[in-house]
């Protein structure tokens, strides 16, 4: 059996902008090759894919159906990943760029001499020109004939015959799964049909699944077949993950409960074979606000997925809340506003019952000073008076004076009483909206003052030097 590799490849971070951006970061992050030509090969992709927008767009695609075609044509991401990985050399490279993304002309992804077999959808060779000229074995992505019943190693070479290619089998792996070269298939109409389909039928006969389950890879010019856990142990790659955004930490030694029920959510959900029993093959340390994982690199792809699902998810919930937030501070502001219009329409009426008694109080004290005139002319008078005739005229003048004299200074005392009551209203008023002002309501009760609140304060002032001068009197 083969040594398992291991490789550790650098902490990239998932963006979180535009989806070609966030692919090519994903796709990146699934590069086992230098860090240069990691970025090269980036360089190359988003070029090319940017163009096949444009050109999707010239074909009547807004730009966000144009973006998800060009990404969706590019398949599943880690399998991308590895083809380009084993294009080696630039002219390779930009052969396989060339044959994956233009499609505008009726061309569409192609697995080409780099595809892997297990799992492809039927996709149409393009460019059979290039892949000839670059000496790959010639090959079609489906079957061009079915499998008659027959044992599993009579069935693998009649599959590599269909492609024209050589094969190897490890045995070993499909030993340990419980399948043997004189295990008995039945027939399987596969012709025309992809590899990945034929797959499953083929399992189905065999009766394995899951890690058990037969795969196979295409490199080097060679077919393998073995089993999925074979393959895994033999793709274990590292990969450090930035989950800062939904792990935040204060140094890389920090435990979170955060991180720890993301690594049981990964366990759980994506490959959870691979983590658990004797035959585990992977596992997640975290480190503060970073995930180690060591995992085959196709369940890598489904780990940076399922974080980029819950980044998608805390997205949607930072702006359901802040949508929340923001109508609570425009209710609040709404309210604020009401309550500022409500407290100054009181106010103004305040401020014209002040007026109104301030009118009252002048009429009255006009009242109360002539007839206080008057009757100190009666009283005068009625001490003067030698006539008993006269001096009794004077008498009942004198007590209906001091009647109208009465009446008018509790008359007086209330109008004082009800000025004093409305003073302290006003200040009450004045306090009340001193405390609701904002910027916003600063501005608003501005413009109330601009139409018509300062001649009431004008008005309270008046009526203020008033009743201190009446009380003086």
């Amino acid at each position: 059996m083969n040594k398992i590799k291991e490789r550790t490849k650098p902490t990239v971070r998932t963006s979180a902008r535009d989806p070609i951006t966030q692919w090519l970061d994903v796709f990146t992050k699934l590069l086992a090759l230098p860090p240069a030509e990691r970025e090269r090969i980036r360089d190359e992709l988003e070029d090319h894919l940017r163009m096949r927008v444009d050109d999707l767009m010239i074909l009547g695609k807004s730009e966000p159906e144009a973006t998800e075609k060009a990404v969706a044509e590019l398949g599943e991401t880690a399998e991308l990943a590895k083809r380009f990985k084993e294009a080696r050399t630039s002219t390779r490279r930009r052969r396989l760029m060339h044959t994956t993304m233009f499609a505008a002309a009726g061309l569409a992804l192609t697995v080409g001499a780099m595809n892997m077999i297990p799992g492809s959808a039927p996709m149409p060779v393009t460019a059979p020109s290039q892949v000839a000229a670059e000496k790959q074995p010639e090959r079609s992505d489906g079957m061009n004939r079915d499998l008659a019943p027959g044992n599993l190693e009579d069935i693998f070479n009649t599959i590599a015959e269909s492609h024209g290619v050589k094969h190897f089998v490890h045995w070993g792996s499909l030993d340990e799964a419980g399948v043997y070269n004189d295990s008995e298939v039945g027939a399987i109409p596969a012709s025309g049909l992809s590899m990945g389909k034929v797959a499953i039928f083929l399992n189905s006969h065999l009766s394995v699944d899951g890690a058990d389950a037969v795969t196979a890879r295409f490199e080097d010019d060679i077919l393998e077949f073995g089993t999925v856990r074979y393959f895994d142990k033999r793709e274990l790659i590292t990969i450090d993950h930035d989950v800062s955004d939904l792990v935040p930490a204060g140094n890389v030694l920090e435990y979170t409960a955060e991180a720890d029920q993301l690594r049981k959510g990964i366990t759980t959900v994506v490959e959870p074979y691979i983590w658990r029993g004797e035959d585990a093959i992977g596992a997640i340390v975290c480190n503060g606000s970073q995930l180690s994982v060591r995992a085959p690199e196709r369940v890598q792809g489904k780990i940076i997925e399922y974080i980029e699902r819950l980044r998608a998810i805390q997205h949607q919930k930072h702006g359901a809340a802040e949508r929340a937030l923001d109508e609570a501070v425009a209710l609040q502001r709404r309210n604020q506003e009401e309550l500022i219009e409500q407290t100054h329409k009181r106010f103004v009426e305040v401020s014209k019952k002040i007026q109104d008694i301030e009118q009252d109080l002048h009429r009255t004290n006009y009242e109360y000073y002539t007839v206080k005139l008057k009757l100190e002319e009666i009283e005068r008078r009625y001490h003067d008076a030698a006539d008993g005739e006269e001096r009794q005229e004077l008498g009942d003048r004198l007590v209906n004076a001091q009647v109208d004299h009465g009446s008018l200074e509790s008359k007086r005392s209330r109008l004082r009483y009800q000025l004093d009551v409305a003073l302290n209203r006003q200040s009450e008023l004045e306090q009340t909206m001193n405390v609701l002002q904002t910027p916003t309501a600063a501005s608003q009760s501005s413009r109330m003052l601009q139409r018509g609140e300062r001649a009431a304060l004008n008005s309270v002032g008046h009526v203020a030097d008033e009743r201190r001068s009446n009380q003086g009197r």
